[in-house]
């Protein structure tokens, strides 16, 4: 394995079965999957002298050194046609041979910063920001299928069904209205199918509704308020970043907002038919500065005011617990690392031991490209810090090792 693969393995792009429990279940190799992954970063143009220029600086500020490895860099890129925008003119096999034979000049971890470094630009959003907000990139209009042909392999695209058929309990992901409606159904589809989910619960925030990006019309938005007793006169639009948002205009005095989390209890009623209880959804509020939810502080919450309690009380009476997150692609696998991360992180500070595994399931991505490149950079952030944490506990063993001697 030459050194790009072992830093692509390392970040997590291995091999990998897509479409699990469905018909187009197939395993694809690490070699199809990291040359997925770097075509789409060549699609990008993230290849181009100025993002690597960019990336070099950015290991020069890590290393707080001269790190002179941009020309052989551009070099390398340039034999294997990096610099050429159409996808058939750029070969991944080349640029893996070129790094084996000539990147001796680069560490592992500098090779590692730089690619990680590269994938994240993808991500593309700045605070405040949504997804379907986004602005389609040329790129995408000029070699979009090559793009999702690649995306495919990375397990961004294809419908991914549980991998076991019984579950402690169920984690359905907050989002748009929409979006949510179409994960609760999801879980139903697969409750019908003969899933046991378990304990269900919706994750949602506090994230007030408006009319773009929940595609709602404004009355249906009108009667979810009514039900709540949420006294809205009217819409107001506003600017943010550079985008209008269309929001409701509530009377004088009104303090409660029409939210996600309001939206899910809804979307839950009417197509499980039962009544919601406060154990079932998680309603999270914004935490010190952010300006809104994630689904890293939504875990959070659930797992101080719902799980560890049940935890500590020997609710569960095998050792494993088992958690499915249902969401939908492109989010699959990203949102599954991510409440695996909050929720063990989390459980440490109740000194809670106890082995938990995550599974992630959700239907066929129907997300813009724009939207599935962003969650890309998503996902490599994720599986960076994923291997953070596993360095972090390696070396405090060695140290213990070490100090026990």
């Amino acid at each position: 394995m030459n050194i790009l693969s072992e830093v692509l393995s390392h970040i997590g792009f291995e091999g990998r079965k897509i479409a699990v429990g469905c018909e187009m279940e197939k395993k694809v190799s690490a070699h199809d999957v990291q040359k997925a992954f770097l075509e789409n970063l060549h699609i990008a143009g993230y290849f181009n002298e100025d993002s690597i220029l960019e990336a070099v600086n950015f290991i020069r500020r890590q290393n707080h050194s001269n790190h002179d490895s941009f020309e052989k860099i551009m070099e390398i890129l340039s034999s294997c046609g990096a610099s050429e925008k159409h996808p058939q003119k750029f070969n991944a096999n080349i640029l893996f041979n070129n790094f084996s034979n000539h990147g001796s000049f680069l560490s592992e971890i500098d090779l590692k910063n730089i690619i990680v470094f590269l994938a994240r630009k993808a991500f593309g959003r700045v605070a405040g920001q949504e997804r379907n907000e986004l602005q389609n990139h040329l790129w995408s209009e000029i070699y979009g299928h090559n793009y999702l042909e690649n995306a495919e392999k990375l397990g961004l695209i294809l419908e991914e069904k549980p991998p076991e058929k019984k579950y402690d309990e169920t984690w359905i992901q907050g989002s748009a209205y929409c979006n949510m409606k179409d994960r609760v159904l999801y879980a139903k589809k697969l409750q019908d199918e003969g899933y046991d989910l378990g304990f269900i619960r919706l994750l949602s925030g506090e994230r007030e509704l408006w009319l773009e990006i929940d595609r709602i019309s404004k009355e249906h938005l009108l009667k979810l308020a009514q039900k709540n007793n949420i006294n809205v006169v009217g819409f107001v639009e506003r600017q943010v970043n550079g985008h209008a948002r269309t929001y409701p205009q509530y009377g004088e005095g009104e303090t409660r907002k029409v939210t996600e989390g309001l939206a899910a209890q809804e979307i839950y009623r009417e197509i499980f038919n039962v009544e919601i209880n406060d154990d079932l959804v998680i309603d999270a509020k914004i935490h010190d500065n952010a300006t809104r939810v994630t689904t890293a502080s939504v875990t959070a919450d659930l797992v101080n005011q719902k799980l560890a309690p049940k935890i500590l009380n020997n609710h569960f009476l095998t050792h494993e617990i088992k958690i499915l997150i249902v969401t939908n692609q492109p989010h699959v696998e990203r949102q599954t690392l991510t409440n695996k991360r909050a929720a063990m992180g989390e459980l440490k500070k109740f000194n809670i031991k106890q082995k938990i595994i995550f599974h992630g399931s959700g239907r066929k991505s129907i997300a813009s490209i724009a939207e599935i490149h962003s969650e890309f950079g998503a996902l490599v952030s994720e599986k960076y810090m994923q291997e953070l944490q596993k360095d972090k506990a390696h070396m405090i063993k060695i140290l213990r090792k070490i100090s026990s001697k």
